[in-house]
């Protein structure tokens, strides 16, 4: 009897007691007899420890001593299947078939297969084929449900999931699913009266609740959410889910100090430590508690160190006291998991720049753009550095590179007339000034914060009243 696991204790006893005189009759190139859930059950054992090619052996024996068993050949093209060789799997239940061509496994495990080599619509096939001659619908119709997902049908999914729903009515990932299609899809109303039909039918359906949460956090309808949380919460005292999902609610209201009281009861219910701890110091950095907002991503890393994030979030304290050395050394643990993140090369610039590192910091600010050429203040910050170290032909050929990525950009255009004429560049720039204010005009005044002097240039002066008159 299964008991606390899989097997009872007595049961483990005598599978590992099969195993060994399984392995003994191999060593020495024997044969004993075993029965079919034997040979099944040593073949799980070493599937369970990845030994697949021994979990291969166990079947073939099997099948040497059972040659008409289809549990034998399902559990082979299982293996097979699963792990680089779905075409001899189907191949064998082709045979299993054969044998016994209404046992809804053999059609279920098609589905499954045809599912890996991406035969989504063969898949549907095999599952809708199997219905008939099984009695767990609830399964079939979820695995239907999932393969349409897959393949973005989402009004077939929604229909398969509501039948799956039907036959496992306290089956919660189904609802997690389902809610996902009503999302992907914005099909929020017609969501929310599904969830509330079956809160109508079971009030105390702390799942339906949480998930109607989930669908009003999509429309950013945060108190509404607030508020189904915390049935699903009233219904389910421990529920971590929902004390987390408050927390980032409260979080996108701007309301902090309630957010951070949410995810600590996150915590106190075994919530996720490393993104609930990451998530407290987000809410403390953004009220200026500092010395908290580290204590707290400190306690992220603590949880786990690859959380990039949080070695980011210590940097970006130390980097408010202006303390850039320890903000770099902890920008560069960030980098050293994730050094293609342009936002954290960028942090790094800045700080390098902050302690005249110039090289350095350059350095960094093109790493920055390369990985993230599409945030165009990454491009300023890179283009005023250049500039206020007087690279002014840097600063052209990076801006021009920069309208590459942006070209309908006009300050980009303002910042590039404005390069072209402090590098002695004054006829090209007056004409990109032209282009710029035909662009938009309105933004003009950006030239004069660039280069003060520009004020006092009677073209520039003449040209900006030239395009007024006729914007």
């Amino acid at each position: 009897m299964e008991e606390n696991g899989r097997y009872s204790p007595r049961d483990q006893d005598l599978l590992r007691l099969s195993v060994q005189r399984f392995e003994e009759m191999v060593k020495h190139k024997d044969q004993y007899f075993f029965d079919v859930d034997t040979l099944l059950n040593i073949s799980d054992h070493f599937t369970g420890n990845g030994d697949f090619n021994k979990a291969l052996h166990a079947c073939d024996y099997a099948l040497s001593i059972h040659p008409k068993s289809t549990d034998c050949m399902i559990k082979k093209a299982q293996i097979l299947a699963f792990n680089g060789n779905p075409e001899k799997g189907l191949k064998l239940l082709r045979l299993a078939e054969d044998i016994a061509p209404f046992d809804p496994e053999l059609y279920i495990l098609r589905g499954r297969i045809l599912d890996i080599m991406k035969q989504y619509d063969e898949a549907i096939q095999c599952y809708k084929e199997a219905l008939p001659y099984t009695e767990q619908k609830g399964m079939l119709y979820n695995e239907i449900a999932f393969t349409y997902q897959i393949i973005n049908q989402y009004d077939q999914s929604i229909h398969y999931y509501k039948k799956a729903l039907k036959e496992l009515p306290e089956d919660e990932q189904l609802l997690e699913e389902i809610t996902t299609c009503f999302t992907v899809t914005s099909k929020f109303d017609k969501g929310i009266e599904y969830l509330k039909s079956i809160i109508d039918n079971n009030p105390y359906s702390h799942a339906a609740w949480y998930n109607l949460g989930e669908i009003y956090t999509f429309m950013l309808l945060h108190e509404k959410a607030i508020d189904a949380y915390g049935y699903a919460i009233a219904i389910k005292s421990d529920y971590c889910d929902a004390y987390f999902s408050i927390g980032q609610a409260y979080s996108s209201t701007e309301e902090y100090k309630l957010a951070i009281e949410n995810f600590e009861l996150a915590l106190k219910h075994n919530g996720i430590e490393s993104v609930t701890y990451f998530e407290i110091a987000d809410c403390y950095e953004k009220i200026e508690e500092n010395e908290l907002a580290r204590t707290n991503y400190k306690k992220a890393v603590g949880a786990h160190p690859g959380l990039s994030q949080a070695w980011y979030g210590i940097g970006v304290t130390y980097e408010y006291e202006e303390n850039f050395i320890e903000a770099i050394h902890y920008f560069n643990k960030a980098l050293k998991i994730d050094d293609t993140n342009g936002e954290y090369h960028f942090a790094v610039a800045d700080s390098y720049y902050q302690i005249n590192q110039y090289s350095k910091a350059e350095e960094s600010y093109e790493k920055a753009v390369e990985y993230c050429p599409e945030d165009v203040d990454i491009w300023y910050a890179y283009l005023n550095f250049l500039f206020e170290c007087g690279h002014s032909d840097k600063a052209i050929e990076q801006c021009r590179r920069a309208l590459n990525e942006h070209t309908d950009n006009s300050e980009l255009f303002y910042r590039l007339a404005c390069y072209l004429y402090e590098a002695g560049k004054i006829k090209e720039a007056y004409l990109q000034l032209e282009d710029a204010l035909d662009l938009d005009f309105d933004s003009y005044l950006i030239i004069f914060d660039i280069i003060p002097s520009l004020q006092n240039d009677m073209v520039v002066l003449n040209l900006v009243e030239q395009k007024r008159n006729h914007a």
